[in-house]
C-alpha cells in the first residue's frame, strides 16, 4: 500500500513485490528478512524484523515490518498479512535518551568525585592548616616568655606546613 511504498521510498502505485521491496533495503538485511520470511511461510507463523532503508539524501530509514502469512491450501500461504512501521524518530529517541542517561551519570560522578575531593580538603589539609596556625599563634605568644617551647611550637608548624604542602601535592596527582 501507500504507507509501504513510502517507507522504502518507492513511487506511489508502483507495487512492490518481494524482490523490488528488497532492492530498497540495506544489501546487509536481505538474509535476515529471507530467514524470517522464509520460518514465518513453513511455520505458518507470523514474523517480526527491523532494517534499515538507505534513503536518496545519504540518510537510514528505519522499519519495523511485522506480517503473517494467511490463507491458501497446503502449505503455500496465499498472502501476506502485515504492516510497516516507520521506527526511525524512535530509534533517535532512545538514542538522545541513551545519551541524556550518559550525561546525567557522569555529572554524578563529577559530584562525587568533587565532593571526595572536598572532603579530602577539609579532613586532611585544612586540618593540618590549622595545627600549623595554632602553632605560629602559640609561637607569638610565647616567644617572649618561653623560647625553647615557643621553638617547638614554631618546629611544629614547619613541619605542620610541610605535611600540608605534600598532601596538598597528593591531592592534586590524584586528580
Amino acid at each position: 500500500d501507500a504507507t509501504f511504498e513510502k517507507h522504502h521510498g518507492a513511487p506511489p502505485g508502483s507495487g512492490l513485490g518481494f524482490e523490488g521491496h528488497l532492492e530498497t533495503v540495506h544489501p546487509d538485511e536481505h538474509e535476515e528478512i529471507k530467514r524470517r520470511v522464509d520460518g514465518a511461510i513453513s511455520g505458518r507463523d507470523g514474523y517480526e524484523v527491523e532494517y534499515r532503508v538507505p534513503q536518496p539524501d545519504g540518510s537510514t530509514r528505519f522499519v519495523l515490518s511485522r506480517g503473517r502469512f494467511v490463507g491458501g491450501l497446503g502449505s503455500v500461504p496465499a498472502r501476506l498479512v502485515g504492516v510497516t512501521l516507520d521506527v526511525t524518530g524512535s530509534r533517535e529517541l532512545g538514542r538522545e535518551r541513551e545519551r541524556a542517561r550518559l550525561r546525567e551519570l557522569t555529572a554524578l560522578a563529577e559530584a562525587a568525585e568533587r565532593e571526595g575531593i572536598s572532603r579530602e580538603l577539609h579532613d586532611r589539609v585544612a586540618h593540618t592548616m590549622a595545627v600549623a596556625h595554632q602553632a605560629l599563634e602559640l609561637h607569638s605568644a610565647l616567644a617572649e616568655s618561653a623560647p625553647e617551647r615557643a621553638r617547638e611550637k614554631l618546629e611544629l608548624a614547619r613541619e605542620s606546613t610541610k605535611t600540608a604542602l605534600d598532601q596538598t601535592r597528593d591531592l592534586s596527582a590524584q586528580l
